[in-house]
C-alpha cells in the first residue's frame, strides 16, 4: 500500500445536466418548410422536426417510440435526417434512441428507455424511473430523479444516478460511477479497465471497481450551458425541492416566498413542508390572512415576515436590498442558502403577471454557473414553485435572463449567514481485493485499503488509513440486452402540400 497526501490532486468533476428545451420546441415552429411552396404542418401527436432547428427530433406528450431513423423513408425528400443529434422524448413512457453520431437525449417525464447507440452520447433520464444504455463511445448517462438503471457498455463512460434508488453498471472501459442521493447499487466489470466510484457518503467498493473518490461541496461540477464549458457551484440538484405552491393549506395560494423558505430549510437539513411553513406564518401573522382578498393574495408576505420565519426555525439570515449578482454568486459558492424576489411576468414570459414590473414573486437560488476559463458568471439555477412545473425544480437562467427577472424595482434577497449546503464531509472510503486508488476529500476521512496494492490519497483534513483483508463478495448483476434498433416504419399523418 502507498500512502500519499497530495492536496493538489485533482478529483473528477461531475457534469451538470443541460437544460431541456422540450416545452419550447414542442409548442413552437410546428410548420416545417420543405421549400418555398411546400410545407408540413405537424400536429400535437406527431413526432416532429422543427423547421428552424433541424438537428432536433421532438416527441410528444404521450408514449412515443422513435430514433434517428424515424423518418428514414423521407430522408433526402423532405428531411435530412443526417443532421439529427438532439432527441427529446417529452411526456409519457417513451422508447427513444439516438444515431451513430454524438447525440444528446432527454427523457422528459415518464418512465423512459434511452439508447445512445454509437458515438459519444449524453443521455438525461430527467423524471421517472428510466433505463439508460450508452452503447459504444465515451458516454455521459445522468438518470435524474426516480429509480433508474444505467448501463455503460463500451467506452469510457460517466454514470450519474441522481435522486432515487439507482443501479449503475460499468461496461468495457474506464468508467466513473456516482450514485447521488438515495440507496444506490454500483457494479464494475471484470477485465483490464479501471472503474471509479465518486461518493458523497461513506462507501465501500464493490467487486470489480478499482478506484474511489470522496466528494465535498467545495468542488464545482463540470457542465455545459448555452454551448459554453462551465463550473457549477451549489449542487443545485442535490435536493428534491417543492415546485408547486398553493396546494398545502386551503385558500392560501400566494405562498411563493413561504415555499421558498421551506426549500431553503430542506437544503439546511430541516425536513419542512410548505404546509408547516404556511401554518406557522398564519399563526404569527407573518403573511396575508385577510379573508376578503383572493386566494392568490392570501399567503403573500414581505421580507420582514420572511426573515421572522427563518429566525423561528433557527436559521440565521441577512437581507441584501437591491440587485447584486456577484454577491449572490459568492454566497452560493460559500454554501449559503439564498431566496430572491423577482418579477413573475418576466420570469415566465407572461405579461399577465408583470404587475407593473416590480418584484411580485420569490424563488430559491440553488446554484451558480461560472465560465470554466474566466470564472465569470454565466447564469444561475433556481427552484420556482409558481407554475407547478417539475422542470422548474432545477431551472437554469442565463445571466441575462436572471438580470431581466431580478434587477427590478424593490429588488431584494435573503441569505443564510451560516453555510447550510456544506454537508458532513467527514466520510470514509474502503477498498476491495483489487489494487485501489482511494482519494479523500477535505474532511476528516478514514481510508481503508483491501488485499491489493493500494494508493491512499489523503487530501486536506485529519485522515487515517488502514489496510485489511476481507473476502470477495460477488455483486448482484442484472442486464437487459436490448439491441434492437427502433423500426423506421413511421408514416407522416399529413403529406406535404402547396401553400
Amino acid at each position: 500500500m502507498v500512502l500519499r497526501r497530495d492536496i493538489t490532486h485533482r478529483e473528477p468533476f461531475l457534469p451538470r445536466a443541460q437544460f431541456s428545451s422540450y416545452d419550447f420546441l414542442r409548442r413552437s415552429d410546428n410548420t416545417y418548410y420543405i421549400n418555398a411552396t411546400q410545407y408540413i404542418q405537424f400536429g400535437p401527436n406527431q413526432v416532429k422536426i422543427n423547421s428552424s432547428n433541424r438537428d432536433s427530433l421532438i416527441g410528444t406528450d404521450g408514449d412515443d417510440s422513435f430514433s434517428a431513423n424515424y423518418y428514414a423513408a423521407y430522408n433526402g425528400i423532405y428531411f435530412n435526417t443526417d443532421l439529427l443529434v438532439k432527441f427529446y422524448a417529452g411526456g409519457g413512457n417513451d422508447l427513444m434512441g439516438g444515431s451513430s453520431r454524438n447525440d444528446t437525449l432527454w427523457g422528459g417525464t415518464g418512465n423512459d428507455a434511452l439508447w445512445g447507440y454509437e458515438g459519444n452520447d449524453t443521455l438525461y433520464g430527467e423524471e421517472g424511473n428510466d433505463e439508460l444504455i450508452g452503447g459504444a463511445g465515451n458516454d455521459l448517462l445522468d438518470g435524474g430523479t426516480g429509480d433508474d438503471m444505467l448501463f455503460a457498455e463500451a467506452g469510457n463512460d460517466t454514470l450519474i444516478g441522481g435522486e432515487g434508488n439507482d443501479e449503475l453498471q460499468a461496461g468495457d472501459g474506464n468508467d466513473a460511477l456516482y450514485g447521488g442521493a438515495g440507496h444506490d447499487r454500483l457494479f464494475g466489470q471484470a477485465g483490464d479497465d479501471n472503474d471509479t466510484v465518486l461518493s458523497s457518503i461513506s462507501h465501500t467498493l464493490g467487486a470489480q471497481i478499482e478506484n474511489l473518490g470522496l466528494l465535498d461541496f467545495s468542488k464545482p461540477e463540470k457542465g455545459v450551458a448555452d454551448g459554453v464549458d462551465i463550473l457549477v457551484y451549489g449542487y443545485p440538484k442535490a435536493n428534491e425541492l417543492d415546485y408547486m405552491q398553493g396546494n398545502a393549506v386551503r385558500d392560501y395560494a400566494g405562498t411563493c416566498a413561504l415555499t421558498s423558505i421551506a426549500n431553503l430549510a430542506i437544503q439546511a437539513n430541516q425536513n419542512l413542508s410548505e404546509a408547516q411553513v404556511v401554518q406557522r406564518a398564519i399563526d404569527n401573522q407573518w403573511c396575508v390572512t385577510d379573508s376578503t382578498v383572493s386566494d392568490y393574495e392570501r399567503g403573500g408576505s414581505n421580507y420582514l415576515g420572511q426573515r421572522a420565519l427563518l429566525d423561528s426555525y433557527g436559521i440565521r439570515n441577512g437581507l441584501m436590498q437591491g440587485y447584486n449578482e456577484q454577491g449572490i454568486a459568492n454566497l452560493i459558492k460559500g454554501g449559503r442558502g439564498v431566496i430572491i424576489a423577482v418579477n413573475a411576468g418576466k420570469l415566465w414570459g407572461e405579461d399577465a403577471y408583470l404587475d407593473g414590473g416590480a418584484v411580485n414573486h420569490v424563488v430559491t437560488v440553488t446554484g451558480v454557473a461560472c465560465d470554466a476559463a474566466t470564472g465569470a458568471i454565466n447564469g444561475f439555477y433556481i427552484a420556482d414553485s409558481g407554475r407547478g412545473l417539475v422542470s422548474d425544480m432545477t431551472r437554469y437562467l442565463s445571466l441575462e435572463e436572471f438580470r431581466r427577472d431580478a434587477n427590478v424595482a424593490n429588488a431584494y434577497s435573503i441569505y443564510t449567514i451560516d453555510p447550510i449546503k456544506l454537508r458532513n464531509e467527514n466520510i470514509d472510503g474502503t477498498g476491495n481485493e483489487l489494487a485501489n486508488i482511494i482519494t479523500g476529500n477535505r474532511g476528516d476521512n478514514i481510508l481503508t485499503g483491501g488485499r491489493g496494492n493500494d494508493t491512499i490519497i489523503g487530501q486536506a483534513g485529519n485522515d487515517s488509513r488502514s489496510c485489511r483483508s476481507f473476502r470477495r463478495k460477488q455483486p448482484w448483476r442484472w442486464k437487459r440486452f436490448w439491441r434492437t434498433r427502433i423500426s423506421a416504419s413511421s408514416r407522416l399523418a399529413r403529406t406535404p402540400r402547396s401553400r
